[in-house]
């Protein structure tokens, strides 16, 4: 299962992977992050919520920790910065 998920201007994809998800950006396909599922997280709506708490805010920390437009200059700079 493939979830897309939006923060700003930003898209990446989450992908779980047997205990932990695996995020990447949308358009390089940078590996962002990985983290593991909790045992608590099952079916849809806890998954969600975990995305949406969890990595959400994740992904905006290191977004704004970056600088959005450091990060929006594109994919090589992150991938430099972050990966």
């Amino acid at each position: 299962m493939l979830l897309r998920v939006k923060v700003n201007d930003f898209q990446f994809s989450a992908v779980p992977v047997t205990d932990k998800i695996i995020v990447s950006e949308i358009s390089s396909g940078a590996r962002f992050f990985e983290t593991p599922i909790p045992k608590e997280v099952k079916g849809f709506e806890s998954t969600m919520t975990f995305l949406e708490i969890s990595i959400g805010a994740r992904i905006l920390m290191i977004i704004k920790k970056l600088g959005g437009r450091s990060y929006a200059k594109g994919s090589q700079t992150f991938k430099r910065v972050c990966c």
